[in-house]
């Protein structure tokens, strides 16, 4: 049976930057140091977002996560 191990857990923030010809919103990313595997939560990383918003000089559009396991048979 396989199993995984957490290895490393990252976030990034898409930043609304303009819209395009059709009006539709485009995005950047910008991305977030690498997070603490152990004492990460969704709830202390949308505090995080809250807390940095009013000095960007861009909106928020959205927040990623990204989580890299090595699998490996047990």
């Amino acid at each position: 049976m396989a199993r995984s191990e957490l290895t490393a857990m990252a976030a990034r923030l898409r930043l609304e930057n303009g819209s395009d010809s059709e009006g539709n919103i485009k995005y950047i990313n910008q991305s977030i140091q690498r997070v603490s595997d152990t004492g990460y939560t969704d709830d202390k990383f949308m505090a995080l977002v809250a807390a940095i918003e009013p000095v960007l000089a861009k909106t928020i559009g959205g927040a990623q996560k990204t989580a890299t396991y090595n699998v490996f048979n047990a």
